[in-house]
């Protein structure tokens, strides 16, 4: 599970309310920047006063940066950064998915920034310059039967796949997209390379549940790491949202065809004891 927020952390949320986003391509934004940020380390440190970063993909812009100075005590980790996402989704949860600005501050100190914008407008509602735009692209081995076995090839690493199937029971995209932002964020606490022997838990609703584990032993030697089941997790998400329908199923995570691990995503009445 991710863990309690650090001592000094607080954050700052504006929604603007007048110009909604659509919750499901918020939550593919957040899962694809939380996979991007995790790749560079849970304790990486954004150089002071970074240039904004962006990431768009379905419409939305999600920017980001470091406003620490260099003679400030307190620096911009990336595990501030991800955890201010979680906190961001959650309040737009609790009240209205829309462009909004999460201020990240320790100890009262302006340290990160994170904003969602609609594509193309800036800050303040004027034309921007194009920025630079994810590759979504999926290269999808499936039927037209929506309980069929389903492979995604990684278009990264063409020997990476993760492979689904449905279990029939079916549960809200919010949900489903939810349960994998947390399941990333969670397995960013580890390092890219570092075995995934079980990882689990909940979505923030606690309504779905999801357990992931590697095996110990396999064919070619290689093994599940964190770095794998992040992208593997990613790459999910876009494909259930392109078939407009969600619910539980068993994945297995694959490289040069040698299964590395299974895992599972489930609703559940109440999920409190689930731990990692």
């Amino acid at each position: 599970l991710i863990g309690p927020r650090p001592p000094g952390y607080y954050i700052l949320v504006d929604l603007f309310r007048s110009d909604p986003l659509t919750p499901e391509k918020v939550y593919l934004v957040a899962i694809a920047g939380v996979e991007d940020w995790a790749y560079l380390g849970w304790d990486h440190i954004l150089p002071s006063r970074s240039p904004r970063n962006k990431m768009e993909m379905y419409g939305i812009v999600l920017a980001w940066r470091s406003l620490v100075t260099s003679t400030a005590q307190h620096r911009l980790h990336m595990s501030y950064l991800i955890l201010g996402m979680l906190d961001l989704i959650n309040e737009m949860t609790r009240h209205e998915f829309c462009v909004s600005t999460a201020l990240i501050t320790m100890y009262r100190q302006p340290t990160g920034l994170i904003r969602f914008l609609a594509a193309g407008r800036n800050d303040f509602g004027t034309p921007e310059e194009e920025p630079v735009t994810e590759n979504a692209t999926l290269h999808t081995v499936q039927s037209q039967n929506l309980t069929a076995p389903r492979r995604i090839v990684d278009p990264q690493d063409p020997d990476s796949a993760i492979l689904y199937e449905r279990k029939g029971k079916v549960m809200s995209s919010v949900d489903f997209l939810s349960t994998v932002l947390y399941a990333v964020a969670t397995a960013a606490q580890d390092d890219n390379g570092e075995y995934c022997e079980d990882l689990a838990g909940f979505n923030e609703q606690r309504s779905v549940v999801y357990r992931i584990r590697g095996l110990e032993h396999t064919v070619s030697g290689y093994l599940l790491t964190y770095g794998i089941v992040r992208t593997g997790l990613k790459l999910l998400s876009k494909a259930v949202y392109r078939e407009r329908t969600s619910g539980e199923m068993h994945i297995s995570f694959e490289y040069r065809g040698d299964v590395l691990g299974h895992g599972h995503i489930d609703l559940s009445d109440f999920a409190h004891g689930t731990e990692r």
